[in-house]
């Protein structure tokens, strides 16, 4: 069963919906839990219900001054919280921490301590929450009764021992140190080359630091100031921007996109009508991730924005999580169109410039060839380490083109842990920056087996984020993989705990398999050992068929090769180019080219080993028994995306149409072939002017009429002596007449 524990809020999206934040020891069904342990308090704009006790402990003396932890006793359900004591000429004061609830410093009102009593009052909070105690000199404990709406729970603190903090503090130095070990042992086992990784706990840096090398070939350390490619964690950032459009006002996240982007259109059109921001940031279009849209494409972002309408769903909108970048895409051109600024300068200037992130930039363009930056590397089957190309992704960049060190992410670890505050500035309210945290979406799919593992509960996804209980507590985390590089941002609120790791190896474990087990360690919870299980997956999910078994030997290609060749295209996809090399067949797409091997029948296999990438290409002959198309799996979620050949694009040039200019001769009849405007045309005696399309080498078919086709043949010299008619009763050949 699953756990959380509901806490309305107002103000998150303007409408007053509720926020769930998730614990493992609150039962989400518990009616008790959900009808009667709800209470407000209101922090600047923003209004949180929450369930509060404290007692602040008046003395005689000033021995009960300082940090008492505990919790109010909800069955099943205990919150934790603390509250921290202060005595100034004998006036008592008092602040509350819940952790869980991001509530630090809430004052305590009405305070009252006598003898061994101990009372006071949560002014902020509806429902006369109120708790009185009793205060155990000898054992410096507190046991009292905290109220609210008629309801009573008990609850109790425990006095802290500054030692114990003492004690805590070279803890955690141990465990770092653990984590260090654990880094260079991890790093040599999965050959990542280069390591940059953080750790903040209670607004404190544990760890900022470099692991390895951020150029293995010339031997250059990585360092904490090392610039890596931080790939999806890009998204978080996008999800910021329009959060902060939304706080002010600019934004409403359930109002319909095309409000704010008239010319948004997808392929479905009620998902066209109704999709809003939340949608877009959340995987719930319809839409699988038709990433070799954009991958490698030399492509605007509004090229790609055009193209979306073309690209097919597998799925109904808002019924299925599928991670899809091109909404990410379209959720940075929603922050260009609401704020006037294009999607970099927006970042820039709200988030990279308040925050200090001066090392971090928006494009690989940006990425000088010097020491601050990694190499992007990958291994082959064999384990050989190969230096990868930066990858331009400028046309998807919402969804993953920042590049960033570790000193620059802690930052935005810390900006997220505060609750949008940074050095005491507000610059996102805290609920704006819950909305992001919270559920939004159940994670399904193929994500969810990537996500899962032992202890792992309630995957979800928010805005930018992921989110799941791990071993009772609340993660807050992204990855990022682009070529060459592997990150991750990784959260637990509750505890006041963040990371981020970069690596320079492409589609590596290692940040995943570091983040959880720090969370293990740094949180004194037994150590599981997640490379084992991240190496069990990868096993796992290598375990193909051998694809030799679907082959059928003995066949050959239906035509000579040379009839495959041309230019084959997709509305949503755009072009392949199918051309001879070297007695053999090669296919283009994007920047990506790879040899055609004949597989069988119409079928070939295209490997492209740059990317560990290989497809299948099946040809399709029309009943003119010409090449006409081929069909291919672009995206494995959708059916094989079809490309229909396209007719050279010379015979569109006027240039070329020049030379067939003239009159012809067929059976006494005069046919006139004339250029009109832009319009190649034909006239034959009573009847009507044709329009010529193109349609094959040196061959137009006539606009309208399926099957009649004109083709100029040329003499030895090249020069236009004939002109063969096709059309269904038959071909023929009308000569050239000399001017």
């Amino acid at each position: 069963m699953s756990c959380g524990l509901l806490f309305p809020v107002t103000g998150c999206n303007g409408r007053g919906q509720r926020l769930i934040f998730t614990s493992a020891r609150i039962n989400q069904h518990d009616n008790m839990v959900k009808q009667h342990l709800l209470f407000r308090i209101r922090l600047g704009i923003i209004g949180v219900l929450l369930f509060s006790g404290v007692g602040l402990l008046a003395q005689r003396s000033s021995q009960w001054a300082g940090e008492w932890r505990g919790s109010i006793e909800i069955p099943g359900a205990p919150l934790e919280l603390s509250i921290e004591l202060k005595q100034n000429d004998s006036v008592w004061t008092g602040s509350l921490d819940i952790p869980v609830q991001f509530i630090k410093g809430m004052n305590l009102d009405d305070l009252r301590i006598w003898q061994d009593s101990i009372s006071f009052r949560l002014n902020k909070v509806p429902g006369n929450a109120s708790f009185s105690g009793i205060i155990a000199e000898g054992e410096a404990k507190i046991s009292g009764i905290f109220k609210q709406s008629g309801f009573s729970f008990p609850m109790r603190l425990q006095k802290q021992n500054p030692a114990d903090d003492i004690a805590e503090e070279k803890r955690l130095q141990r465990a770092v140190e653990t984590l260090r070990q654990l880094a260079d042992s991890l790093m040599e086992k999965e050959g990542v080359p280069g390591l940059g990784w953080g750790i903040v706990k209670d607004g404190k840096v544990l760890l900022q630091e470099g692991f390895g090398y951020a150029d293995p070939i010339n031997k250059i350390p990585a360092t904490a100031d090392t610039r890596f490619a931080i790939g999806s964690c890009t998204k978080a950032f996008t999800a910021t921007c329009l959060a902060m459009l939304a706080a002010e006002g600019r934004l409403d996240w359930e109002e319909p996109i095309i409000n704010y982007l008239p010319d948004f259109r997808l392929y479905d059109d009620f998902a066209t009508q109704e999709m809003t921001a939340a949608d877009l940031l959340t995987h719930r279009s319809g839409l699988p991730r038709h990433d070799f849209v954009w991958y490698g494409a030399n492509l605007s972002r509004q090229e790609l924005y055009q193209r979306l309408r073309f690209l097919r769903p597998s799925r109904s909108f808002r019924a299925k999580f599928q991670y899809q970048n091109l909404m990410y895409m379209t959720a940075g051109m929603l922050v260009e169109k609401l704020s006037g600024q294009s999607w970099e300068d927006f970042v820039q200037q709200r988030i990279f410039q308040p925050l200090g992130m001066e090392q971090s930039n928006l494009s690989v363009t940006e990425m000088e060839e010097d020491e601050r930056n990694a190499l992007a590397c990958r291994r082959n089957a064999d384990g050989q380490l190969f230096k990868m190309s930066y990858r331009n992704i400028d046309n998807i960049g919402p969804a993953g083109s920042i590049n960033s060190t570790v000193s620059d992410m802690l930052k935005w670890v810390q900006f997220h842990l505060d609750l949008g505050n940074w050095q005491g500035t507000e610059l996102l309210p805290a609920d704006e920056v819950l909305n992001q945290h919270r559920p939004h979406m159940i994670v399904t799919g193929p994500m969810q087996s990537i996500l899962s593992g032992p202890g792992i509960s309630n995957i979800n996804y928010g805005f930018g984020w992921f989110t799941y209980v791990y071993r009772g507590k609340t993660i807050v985390q992204h990855g990022g993989n682009i070529d060459g590089f592997s990150a991750m941002v990784f959260l637990v609120p509750e505890e006041r705990l963040g990371m981020v790791l970069l690596t320079n190896l492409n589609g590596n474990s290692l940040p995943t398999v570091l983040a959880h087990s720090a969370t293990d360690i740094l949180l004194g919870m037994e150590p599981f050992d997640w490379f084992g299980a991240a190496v069990a997956k990868r096993v796992k999910s290598n375990l193909r068929t051998d694809k030799a078994r679907n082959r059928i030997t003995g066949t050959r290609p239906q035509h000579p090769l040379t009839e495959y060749t041309g230019t084959y295209h997709n509305d949503g996809y755009g072009d392949m180019v199918v051309a001879l090399q070297d007695s053999g067949l090669t296919v283009t797409y994007n920047e990506f080219r790879a040899r055609l091997e004949h597989w069988h029948y119409e079928s070939f296999k295209a490997a492209d080993p740059t990317i560990d990438q290989e497809n299948f290409l099946t040809f399709y002959t029309g009943r003119d028994g010409r090449v006409e198309s081929f069909t291919t799996m672009m995206e494995p979620m959708v059916p094989d995306i079809a490309f229909k050949r396209v007719p050279p694009a010379y015979l569109s040039t006027a240039g070329y149409q020049q030379t067939l200019i003239g009159k012809y001769e067929l059976a006494g009849m005069e046919i006139r072939i004339f250029r009109n405007g832009q319009l190649l045309q034909a006239s034959l005696p009573g009847q009507p002017v044709y329009t010529l399309l193109p349609y094959d080498d040196d061959e137009y078919q006539l606009k309208g009429l399926n099957g009649y086709r004109m083709k100029f043949l040329k003499s030895q010299d090249g020069q236009v002596e004939a002109l063969q008619i096709t059309q269904p009763e038959g071909v023929f050949l009308a000569k050239r007449k000399k001017e």
